[in-house]
């Protein structure tokens, strides 16, 4: 990833690190979260469904390619 970060050395260590620490490997849209940001831009009355689709993510998890990556 340097290669292509245009170096990176410790700091993208860490940034990897705390990737792989904290952030969920399922990556889907929690609508809690799409709420909360159209809330601070006045958007709150706005439907959250029309922001995101997790079905891609929902299809990937479900044949277990997300399990087998983190193998």
């Amino acid at each position: 990833m340097a290669k292509y970060l245009l170096g990176g050395g410790d700091s993208l260590d860490e940034a990897y690190e705390y990737a792989v620490k904290y952030l969920d490997p399922q990556a889907r849209v929690d609508p809690a979260v799409i709420q909360t940001v159209l809330k601070w831009e006045g958007k709150g009355e706005l439907p959250v469904n029309d922001f995101f689709d997790n079905t891609a993510v929902d299809r990937i998890i479900k044949e277990g390619f997300i399990e087998r990556l983190h193998k």
